[in-house]
């Protein structure tokens, strides 16, 4: 891996997204590798899959398998939990599983701590890690991320990592801001984190967001490798999502099957004095 001293994380400012449009740039340099200090702060989501607490769409489950705004994506179907389900447990670890049906089509799973009624865990300010395994594979797109929960002017968006199969030595993180009425107000901050080949396979790894006012911080285990300002949309209560999904972008000719996305843990931890809704 670049010594953070020596590289430039790169942000990437797009007038919109959605569309081919000019992107500038303007360097955002991380500290040498600064620790995680959570000195103060308070676990308020400790899922570590002993169990898995889940539903198509809730309420009451911990977690459901779409998105609450129906928005499923990718080139697999994000299924039920039930028979066939992608999601299973064991030793604490929960595995997220890619494969195809008897027809040839595609399934995988997704978790939401949100439900489609404003139901579930959501934080404002603090500290969102994951400790996963991801699967290897042109055509995976695996995923951890969080959703505003206020999407009435725009979709505030972080990507805490996605993952592309078909670029091993890398992750990539966007702080998104998706304006519903002025899509030329639309903006994302993005980087592309090199990382040796093959470590997100062969290992579990600890990959997390410090939420403040002012920054956001990603950390690789405990490690601040990039940090970007908080747009002021971002300053307001977030959701979790995590997935394993097919990318429309890659070849899925080759993708194995099946491919498992193996999850030891979501933690998140409050800041001082800040407190989670859970409904």
């Amino acid at each position: 891996m670049l010594s953070i001293a020596h590289r430039l994380a790169i942000v990437a400012i797009a007038i919109c997204p959605l569309l081919a449009s000019p992107i500038a740039a303007i360097p955002v340099l991380a500290e040498e590798g600064a620790p995680l200090d959570l000195t103060g702060y308070t676990l308020v989501f400790d899922e570590e899959f002993e169990t898995l607490d889940v539903s198509p769409w809730g309420p009451g489950t911990r977690w459901i398998a779409h998105t609450p705004w129906n928005g499923d994506f990718g080139l697999a179907r994000f299924a039920d939990p039930g028979p066939d389900s992608p999601f299973s447990t064991k030793d604490g670890i929960l595995h997220i599983t890619a494969k195809k049906d008897e027809h040839n089509r595609w399934r995988s799973g997704l978790l939401s701590s949100h439900d489609r009624a404003g139901y579930g865990f959501s934080l404002k300010y603090g500290y969102f890690e994951i400790r996963a395994k991801l699967p290897p594979g042109e055509g995976l797109w695996s995923a951890f991320w969080l959703i505003g929960v206020d999407g009435s002017e725009a979709t505030a968006e972080i990507d805490i990592f996605e993952h592309y199969g078909d670029v091993p030595h890398r992750f990539t993180t966007n702080v998104h801001v998706f304006h519903k009425t002025d899509r030329a107000q639309s903006h994302t901050a993005r980087i592309f984190n090199s990382i040796p080949k093959g470590l997100l396979y062969s290992q579990f790894n600890l990959i997390g967001a410090l939420i403040e006012e002012d920054w956001i911080r990603i950390y690789l285990n405990r490690k601040e490798i990039w940090r970007t300002p908080t747009p002021p949309l971002h300053r307001q209560e977030r959701f979790i999502l995590l997935n394993l999904a097919l990318d429309p972008h890659q070849s899925i000719e080759h993708t194995p099957s099946p491919s498992v996305m193996h999850v030891d843990y979501v933690k998140v931890w409050a800041r001082p004095h800040e407190a989670p809704t859970t409904r």
